[in-house]
């Protein structure tokens, strides 16, 4: 004799088993971090990162000793004060070594491409500025002229976009606190040298940092 079920059998059976709920009306499930999701988010950290430690070391050596003509002491002495902002401002990452590196790169590329010389003299760093802080200011000291930098790694196109209303405000807040010894903000991208630019005191859009009088290149080192 078969055991087997008949098929109405089956049949209702397969009816009193558990059916998954509806799904028309369920929320879709939460999308999970891929490794390459993961790996974006740790550049992107990490690129602030050196961008922030980056313009610490270069006020640093501004407010310090000029920086030596030899090629190896001028490295040698960026890289001493890549270590010293590094050790005041610490990270908390594991990739310790590329922040020292990106730091002291990018610093000695500002130093070398756009550290103003006289009669500019850098007057400050973190300077309360509007809603934020600028990350470097100069006074010339023959017109009493002040300009703002604004340091930046490397960024995608948003980043950019971040960079110029970040920028619009510090051109409102330098219009208030300096008047018309203000004369703009350079906007310096340290992984991308020719696409930073200056804005003007009344700017709304920057123009290429290149075709105005505010680029600064050292030589060769």
């Amino acid at each position: 004799m078969s055991l087997g079920l008949t098929g109405n059998a089956r049949l209702s059976a397969a009816a009193k088993r558990p059916q998954p709920p509806d799904r028309a009306g369920a929320k879709p499930a939460a999308k999970k971090a891929t490794h390459s999701d993961r790996t974006v988010d740790e550049e992107q950290r990490l690129d602030l990162l050196i961008g922030d430690r980056a313009h610490r070391t270069i006020a640093r050596i501004l407010a310090g000793e000029p920086l030596p003509e030899n090629r190896a002491a001028f490295s040698l002495r960026v890289l001493d004060a890549a270590r010293e902002v590094l050790e005041e401002w610490p990270a908390t990452t594991e990739r310790k070594r590329a922040l020292l590196i990106g730091t002291s790169t990018y610093a000695s590329a500002y130093m070398r491409r756009f550290a103003p010389g006289a009669p500019w003299l850098f007057s400050g760093a973190e300077v309360a500025l509007g809603s934020g802080r600028a990350d470097l200011v100069f006074e010339n000291q023959q017109t009493h002229q002040v300009g703002v930098d604004e340091i930046k790694a490397g960024a995608s196109r948003r980043g950019h976009t971040a960079g110029r209303e970040q920028v619009l405000r510090y051109l409102a807040g330098g219009r208030q606190k300096w008047g018309a010894s203000f004369i703009g903000v350079r906007l310096i991208w340290l992984a991308s040298p020719f696409s930073s630019q200056f804005y003007g005191a009344n700017a709304l859009r920057g123009r290429p940092l290149s075709d105005t009088p505010y680029l600064s290149l050292g030589d060769p080192r």
